[in-house]
């Protein structure tokens, strides 16, 4: 994995930290909740864990993993971010923080119209804060994934649709001066319960549909194909332009696996 000089965190090629957001299994991980109604990243056994049918017991668990190589376009990415920003007179920072949510440091752009360099990025915000889209764009890659309160339904139900996950860089040397721009990508791997209702539905549902989280809102800029997107002119302000985008991510494969419980692997053992 690829480490931010400054702070040893892990970073993707696109230069974002990566891994902020994630479900929390255990109490000693969660962190202590400053504000009433904010999000909370507790998470539920069985949003990765299943009865495994081959088991010998209700205690033996399994689960899904999903494997999908993505290919990063490191000229193409930079060549939107500067379109983008071009196009809104705004800075290219702020341009990157729109197409993902968060600034490369991890601070939400839904708080912010700046980096704030933290050492722990804030976490804890609500979508609910910018129901018009007006701070961080809806087709934002996290706000896509992640909608913390802006989808039908209840926020257990939204939490439930998470997903576990962790991803690797792929295609980097830090030998080779400058850094490649092709050939690059994450190696990126989730847990869940149920492949339908979890990992389908996001990518179904959330990321490519165009009219979710609001009407007109795009489909996810970081994940989605090309169209367009609903971008605010002004950070904070009322006024939206819509605009296309040119994809940056490809495909490069991929595959639904099954993980059985340790006592089902001890079986083929015996």
């Amino acid at each position: 994995m690829i480490r931010d000089l400054k702070t040893n965190k892990p970073v993707e090629h696109f230069g974002f930290l990566d891994g902020i957001s994630q479900p929390l299994f255990y109490e000693s991980d969660l962190p202590s909740l400053s504000r009433p109604h904010a999000w909370n990243p507790a998470a539920w056994p069985k949003q990765v864990l299943c009865p495994d049918p081959l088991g010998s017991s209700d205690n033996d668990c399994s689960s899904y993993l999903v494997f999908w190589k993505l290919e990063e376009h490191i000229a193409a990415f930079r060549e939107q971010v500067d379109s983008l920003a071009a196009d809104l007179q705004i800075g290219a920072d702020l341009s990157r923080a729109y197409l993902i949510g968060r600034f490369q440091d991890g601070t939400p752009v839904i708080l912010t119209d700046a980096a704030k360099g933290e050492t722990t990025p804030a976490n804890e915000f609500l979508n609910t804060i910018d129901p018009s889209g007006n701070r961080c764009p809806f087709a934002a890659h996290i706000r896509k994934v992640n909608p913390r309160g802006t989808s039908d339904g209840t926020f257990d139900v939204e939490r439930f649709r998470r997903i576990a996950r962790r991803a690797i860089t792929y295609g980097y040397n830090p030998d080779v001066e400058p850094p490649r721009t092709d050939g690059v990508g994450i190696l990126f791997q989730c847990c869940q319960r149920d492949l339908q209702d979890q990992f389908e539905f996001l990518m179904q549902s959330w990321v490519e549909n165009l009219a979710f989280p609001k009407e007109a809102a795009g489909a996810d800029a970081i994940l989605g194909p090309q169209g367009d997107r609903r971008w605010p002119r002004v950070w904070g302000k009322p006024a939206t332009t819509d605009r296309g985008i040119m994809p940056f991510v490809s495909s490069r494969g991929g595959a639904y696996f099954s993980l059985p419980s340790r006592t089902f692997l001890l079986r083929l053992r015996s």
